[in-house]
């Protein structure tokens, strides 16, 4: 056990530190004891409400996710219990992140280095907060995470199981978050030649049960509402944000998505009808009202770069305690300030990182993740840091990577 414990050190000593800072956390801003249930952790709940027990889809969330969220219901028939006990999955999935990040780094950096580098995954509070709510953005992060592990593993030892598994949880990555689907397609265009030559080896069945599945929610969602297509989540999330806001300004009025006359709209209109009208829309805005269209996205782009976590803006000082507006005031703060250096840190490191290791095909994927992501998250706004906290844990990957460059190139120069 001894041997075990020692082998494993910095493993056991990021799930301990993990466990110590959560727990800290959510005493200081008693995040255990909140009430607030989020507009989308209610339709994440009746995604999985419709999985586990009236077995179909829903016309927002995909079933992969829908699984996940729903295991709580093999153990209870309680809407709060399975709210809460989501808190499990996600801390998994928040500590499995951790975990592989330092195991990725490994590779790069000596284990200590690794294990600081690793450390710093914990002060990235909006996804330390969101392991309190059923939300996606852990689970998201750790399929993410899982996927770039695989294809390390299957650099580092040549196994195209690995390519397959990695190939696999990207492409089921959409089946978690919809507007992933054009980054697994970039994926699948990228290893192309890959998927070509080992086509016919055994564990590419992996990768074909991934297509299956996506063709099983594609499947679904046209027997039960109509169109063919993963989720209607891109259609509502453009029609009631970007596209609204684009009107807002066309029109010289505030943009208020509580009181957004569109989304009234588009919601009154059945499933098929509401994709006519969004595509519609679209169009319509491309032809003439394009530079106010431009204008929304940039001012998304800089909102979701400029704000901190709403989440941890909404919690309550529940026992009234003395210290609770301080350290809420100072952490928020604080996720502002994060939020704006780490997204100018990942868009510049990953652009950088690139020039100087373009043949590196680990460094592409992680970088076109980053962008990928910072570049959607403009269809959408008034979610604080929610959606670029999803890319913030890989610029420690490109970190450990530009150490290990830097410091091999350091190395070399003191023996010309």
């Amino acid at each position: 056990m001894k041997k075990i414990v020692f082998q494993y050190k910095y493993e056991f000593l990021l799930i301990l530190i993990s466990l110590i800072f959560i727990k800290s956390l959510s005493y200081l801003l008693q995040l255990d004891i909140q009430s607030i249930i989020y507009l989308d952790s209610g339709s994440y709940y009746e995604s999985a409400e419709n999985v586990y027990y009236y077995y179909r889809g829903h016309n927002l969330r995909p079933m992969v996710l829908a699984l996940i969220h729903g295991i709580p219901f093999l153990f209870t028939n309680s809407a709060m219990e399975v709210y809460a006990n989501t808190y499990y999955i996600n801390l998994f999935c928040w500590i499995g992140s951790t975990l592989l990040i330092y195991k990725i780094a490994q590779h790069y950096i000596s284990d200590k280095k690794a294990f600081f580098l690793s450390l710093l995954n914990l002060i990235i509070i909006g996804n330390v907060i969101s392991v309190f709510h059923m939300l996606s953005e852990n689970i998201f992060i750790f399929f993410i995470v899982l996927a770039f592990y695989f294809y390390h593993l299957f650099r580092t030892k040549s196994k195209t199981l690995y390519l397959a598994l990695f190939l696999s949880v990207v492409v089921i990555s959409m089946l978690i978050r919809p507007g992933a689907k054009f980054f697994a397609v970039f994926i699948l265009l990228f290893f192309i030649k890959d998927i070509i030559k080992y086509y016919k080896i055994k564990s590419f069945y992996l990768l074909y049960f991934s297509f299956f599945l996506v063709f099983i929610q594609c499947a679904g969602i046209k027997y039960q509402f109509g169109n063919f297509t993963i989720s209607y989540i891109d259609s509502v999330t453009y029609y009631n944000y970007l596209g609204s806001k684009a009107m807002c300004y066309k029109n010289d009025v505030d943009y208020s998505q509580f009181n957004n006359q569109r989304g009234k709209y588009l919601f009154s209109l059945g499933y098929e009808e509401s994709k006519v009208e969004v595509f519609k829309d679209m169009k319509n805005q491309l032809k003439g009202n394009k530079i106010n269209l431009l204008k929304a996205y940039t001012d998304d782009l800089y909102e979701n770069s400029t704000t901190g976590n709403i989440i941890l803006n909404d919690v309550v000082n529940i026992k009234s305690t003395s210290y609770f507006e301080s350290i809420k005031s100072n952490l928020y703060n604080f996720t502002i300030y994060s939020n704006v250096f780490l997204t100018i840190t990942g868009l510049l490191l990953s652009l950088f990182t690139l020039l100087l290791l373009y043949k590196d095909k680990f460094v592409v994927i992680i970088s076109a993740f980053i962008s990928y992501t910072f570049l959607t998250s403009g269809v959408s706004c008034g979610q604080g840091d929610r959606f670029h906290i999803v890319f913030f844990p890989f610029i420690l990957l490109l970190l450990a990577i530009n150490i290990q460059y830097f410091s091999s190139k350091k190395r070399s120069k003191l023996f010309v």
